[in-house]
């Protein structure tokens, strides 16, 4: 319903708008006269209907109106008008005709009055084709005659226009330093044949010292800051990457130590969150009897290594233990403890212990005695395997050492023969 409803408002809106339309609509116009486009702009394109007579049948006629020309007066009205304009705006700003230092705006069309200007002038050393004064060239002042062409629609008249080239105000210095760059640029120039350019010891009665500018390597700065950032991160997250690594291979050693203690714990009665609560008030004892040693053997300054002989296994055993004390659940407690260790070895210890909590306790010493004699297994393999790596890392230093001695032997030889 609503549907159709929405349609008949469309409808009914297309419809008004139509009957607007139609009764805006324009009707014929009757033309009795075309304008023409201003000079200078481009001709107009027009179609309109004709009819011959009253009855006859209309027929369409495409035509283009040229734009007007200009008439002889207005076209000497435009052009000293374009001459007045030039003029005035010759000049650059601060400056006049009279006094011209930096150079001219060489107008190449005057708008308003529809009028293109072409200059020429001789002297070509002290003004080139954009206006600007050759200052090195201007020793004195020099009148420098512009000719402008101008042109609008068929007529083209001259003008001229004379301007005063002022030279700069320069220090005694400064005219020096001019001096010898011209100079210099005249012997560069000459006796091109020469292998050498031999320059000048000595200039109006100074001496010279000539040396090569050196090149600016301040851009090397912001590289060298990115790439000193970049190996800085690269590096941390090296040492945090061994860090872990160093932490689980630290966890791997403790933990068939661990699965041993709740093995013998447990066959003494304990349950679950009793052994947590035991191990935990343990390690706390021995980190406070390590802090004690420290603190009589080395001071107060070496309590910094402290952290670093923590032992990283049962610290996980102490989070545990104080989740458990502070009333978390039991499965939570046990699956946290092994998504924070993060090794496969303690996720599948923290199975056992959440099945047990599942389906009794009644299996659980053998399989936990059976995980205590894999754990051993593995950590017999870890060692393995670090010895295998210490081998590997002693190959280097050892070649080193061979290839001292067989340099020690052979070199007395050589320098025998």
């Amino acid at each position: 319903m609503k549907e159709s409803k929405k349609r008949g408002i469309l409808l009914a809106t297309l419809l008004f708008l139509s009957f607007v339309l139609w009764l805006g609509r324009k009707g014929e116009e009757k033309v009795t006269e075309l304008v023409r486009p201003e000079a200078g702009k481009r001709k107009q394109e027009v179609e309109l209907e004709v009819r011959i007579g009253e009855s006859g049948e209309n027929w369409n006629w495409k035509g283009a109106v040229a734009a007007r020309i200009y008439s002889a007066a207005e076209l000497e009205e435009r052009i000293r008008a374009a001459g007045e304009y030039l003029k005035e705006h010759l000049p650059r700003e601060g400056e006049s005709l009279n006094q011209v230092i930096s150079g001219l705006n060489l107008i190449e069309e005057v708008p308003s009055e529809d009028v293109r200007v072409s200059w020429s002038w001789e002297e070509r050393e002290l003004l080139d084709r954009k206006g600007n004064v050759q200052k090195e060239q201007l020793f004195q002042k020099t009148i420098v005659l512009l000719r402008a062409e101008l042109r609008c629609q068929d007529l083209t008249e001259w003008l001229d226009i004379p301007v005063c080239l002022v030279p700069e105000m320069l220090t005694d210095e400064e005219r020096q330093r001019r001096r010898l760059t011209e100079e210099l640029t005249a012997r560069a120039g000459e006796e091109q044949e020469t292998k050498r350019l031999l320059l000048p010891e000595q200039w109006e009665g100074v001496p010279l010292q000539f040396t090569r500018p050196e090149e600016s390597s301040y851009w090397l700065l912001p590289l060298l800051l990115a790439g000193v950032l970049l190996l800085k991160q690269a590096h941390e997250k090296e040492e945090r990457r061994k860090q872990e690594e160093a932490r689980k291979e630290e966890m791997l050693l403790q933990y068939p130590d661990l699965v041993s203690k709740f093995v013998v714990l447990m066959g003494a009665g304990m349950n679950l969150a009793s052994v947590w609560q035991r191990l935990a008030l343990e390690y706390e004892k021995r980190l406070w009897k390590e802090e004690e040693r420290e603190e009589k053997e080395k001071g107060e300054e070496k309590k910094k290594g402290m952290k670093k002989r923590q032992e990283a296994l049962y610290e996980e055993v102490y989070l545990t233990a104080l989740e458990l004390q502070n009333g978390g659940q039991e499965r939570a407690a046990y699956e946290n403890f092994g998504k924070r260790t993060g090794l496969p070895v303690c996720q599948r210890f923290s199975a056992i212990l959440t099945q047990n909590l599942r389906m009794g306790s009644k299996r659980i010493l053998e399989q936990l005695e059976y995980e205590a004699m894999q754990a051993l297994e593995e950590r017999k393999a870890q060692a393995r395997r670090r010895g295998e790596e210490m081998g590997t890392k002693l190959l280097f230093p050892m070649m080193l050492q061979l290839l001292l001695i067989l340099v020690m032997v052979m070199l007395p030889a050589f320098i025998s023969m």
